[in-house]
């Protein structure tokens, strides 16, 4: 595709191509090429720059995202999802506050249910209970309508049900559904093992999780979840091999995952957490 057009479909298509096998680096460079065929201040240039700038946030390279995201502001001002893609940053630095407002504006923009799901995250880790359940209730009243509305947003249920461990029976069922459609998209792998493991079905979890990352993918919140479910399972080895995996791709992972994983490694290893 890209020797006979060379464009930005092709070079994104190279780069979640080269993502999903675990060469982070070439992801980005193809990325950033399929940015660069786009026209200024487009919506698709936008959309390949910000996937360019999540690329450098799942690394936890937070300067050279926030360049990025600020960029793509320059270009396209308002445009939601570099907002978002801005709160990520802040949010892995520390500053909650700044990431909440963007979110918010992010939200007020284009009403996208990722938006409240990252707030309700942030809540959360803050012990901000109320503010957490308002944005979880927000966040299940759009897969409600969403559902009616024919979309298919099983994944995204299961996987942001298992986050917040609610609805747990349900987020399994549909986690499954999801994998009875794509046996082998390594998204579909990872929520149902998530799912299994947070409806204590631990070692049932254990090969969907290992199928999930049969291909080399370095992506920190599936290490995440495969540190946890080896952990539960009574693997030591693998628990530490994973969650080291995790931090070492991106130290800040996920907001709801960050402290979780430290505490674990930490009582894995017997070396205090520094965070």
């Amino acid at each position: 595709m890209i020797s006979i057009r060379p464009d930005l479909r092709s070079y994104a298509r190279a780069s979640y191509l080269r993502e999903i096998y675990g060469d982070n680096s070439g992801a980005a460079r193809a990325m950033q090429m399929a940015g660069e065929s786009g026209v200024s201040g487009q919506e698709n240039r936008a959309w390949a720059f910000f996937n360019l700038g999540k690329l450098f946030v799942n690394q936890g390279a937070l300067d050279t995202a926030e360049f990025i995201f600020k960029g793509i502001l320059q270009e396209r001002p308002k445009y939601a999802f570099a907002m978002a893609g801005l709160a990520q940053v802040r949010c892995a630095q520390g500053k909650h506050d700044e990431a909440i407002e963007l979110l918010k504006t992010a939200w007020e923009t284009t009403p996208e249910h990722s938006f409240i799901e990252e707030l309700a995250n942030i809540y959360r880790a803050n012990g901000q209970t109320s503010l957490a359940n308002e944005a979880i209730e927000l966040v299940m009243k759009e897969f409600s309508d969403h559902t009616k509305e024919g979309w298919n947003v099983d994944k995204e249920f299961a996987a942001f049900c298992a986050n917040h461990d609610i609805h747990l029976e349900e987020a399994v069922e549909r986690a499954g559904n999801e994998y009875t459609r794509r046996p082998n998209n390594i998204e579909a792998l990872d929520t149902y093992a998530w799912a299994l493991y947070k409806n204590g079905k631990i070692v049932e979890a254990i090969p969907y999780i290992d199928r999930a990352l049969r291909l080399g993918t370095k992506n920190s919140a599936m290490m995440y979840h495969a540190g946890m479910i080896y952990h539960g399972a009574g693997d030591k080895t693998k628990a530490r091999e994973f969650l080291r995996a995790a931090v070492a791709v991106n130290p800040y992972i996920n907001v709801l995952y960050s402290a979780p994983a430290r505490a674990t490694l930490s009582e894995l290893t017997g070396v205090a957490s520094t965070n």
